[in-house]
């Protein structure tokens, strides 16, 4: 009887151990888990601000590209007879030949 006392004894001893490093197994797993979760959000939101970032420089992006393509128009019309008649005539005041200009002094832009 003692012999068989023992034995449970031994086998009780080494399911205990057992269930200290089940416990101990299963614990690591969920730190793995909520670790492995973390790590994920982080990415998540990493990804969200390069994406609006991406997004934003895609918009900067366009607003240069209709820039460059009025500036390239305007460079394209600036030798043109049209556009040298406007300027001076806006700015600098010219008046073709035989022309008259009339100045409403009551006018309240000051011209």
């Amino acid at each position: 009887m003692r012999k068989d006392a023992i034995e449970a004894k031994k086998l009780s001893e080494s399911l205990e151990d057992q269930k200290k490093f089940l416990n101990i197994y299963m614990i690591l797993f969920v730190l793995l888990i909520v670790l492995l979760t973390g790590v994920c959000y982080l990415e998540y939101e990493k990804n969200l601000t390069l994406d609006n970032k991406i997004e934003q420089i895609q918009k900067d992006i366009e607003i240069e590209k209709n820039k460059t393509e009025s500036l390239n128009d305007m460079l394209k019309n600036h030798d043109s007879d049209e556009h040298v008649e406007k300027i001076a005539r806006e700015q600098l005041g010219y008046v073709k030949p035989n022309e008259i200009i009339y100045i409403d002094r009551n006018s309240k832009s000051g011209n």
